[in-house]
């Protein structure tokens, strides 16, 4: 019986040794990312299942969620449209990576992971015409909500000697990984359809990325729904053999 297999790139050939399978099937090299392979989907995805504080938390609260709700930090303080994307993609690398915490990433022992988290985050930048230095703003909102998510969802503790900001007035009511996607997703489309009314400049290089992108997802998908179908085929053939013998077509359709 044919079945239809999805094409499996030789690793010798395309693949670098430290190429990791994405939610879309793309295979990434995050020592040597390529705009090409960046998605959305995958960054939305990868995020909202990654917990914050190393999942210390009380409550589970994604990486994805806290990007969402720095980007409409920055929109409260009255930043720009482009600055509030900014927010929202500042963590984007976590998605190919880990959310290494902070007090780690100071440490001269984690050097190397900082080059490799700072390249990567300067190629997603390039994917989504961003520019490459995080605008200081940003690093005050990720801070604002910082403070608020450890008195929200740490265990007690003072931090006010090591953050002068303030925690905002509203409480976290966490989101689940299903919704924090959904709306990282939604945000970065009310976003980039906000700036590409805006710059035209910065809109062409949006939808050239976004086409390659569709591209890439519209194979992966086609070859998800063949091979869906040929195990739909293998599940109906093994239900039509009763007692060692093959069921007639009439008899079949009973």
């Amino acid at each position: 019986m044919n079945t239809y297999t999805i094409p499996i790139p030789s690793l010798t050939e395309q693949l670098h040794p430290g190429s990791i399978q994405t939610f879309t099937g793309v295979m990434f090299d995050p020592v040597n990312p390529r705009i090409e392979d960046i998605f959305r989907r995958d960054i939305a995805h990868s995020l909202s299942n990654k917990c914050r504080y190393s999942g210390h938390t009380r409550r589970f609260y994604s990486v994805a969620e806290h990007s969402v709700r720095v980007s409409w930090c920055l929109r409260s303080m009255g930043c720009s449209l482009a600055v509030q994307y900014w927010g929202l993609h500042h963590d984007d690398e976590e998605a190919y990576l880990v959310d290494l915490p902070t007090p780690l990433k100071a440490l001269p022992e984690f050097a190397w992971f900082k080059v490799i988290a700072t390249n990567l985050q300067s190629v997603i930048c390039k994917a989504f015409a961003l520019p490459i230095d995080e605008p200081p703003v940003v690093k005050e909102a990720d801070r604002i909500r910082l403070v608020t998510e450890k008195r929200d969802l740490m265990p007690p503790h003072d931090w006010s000697k090591q953050y002068v900001q303030v925690p905002l007035q509203d409480k976290i009511k966490a989101w689940g990984p299903k919704k924090a996607e959904r709306i990282w997703l939604q945000r970065c489309k009310e976003l980039e359809d906000a700036l590409q009314g805006e710059n035209r400049e910065w809109r062409s290089g949006l939808q050239a990325g976004l086409q390659a992108e569709y591209q890439v997802l519209e194979r992966l998908c086609c070859g998800w729904s063949k091979q869906r179908d040929s195990n739909r085929s293998v599940r109906k053939d093994s239900l039509s053999q009763r007692n060692g013998r093959t069921i007639p077509a009439k008899e079949k359709r009973l």
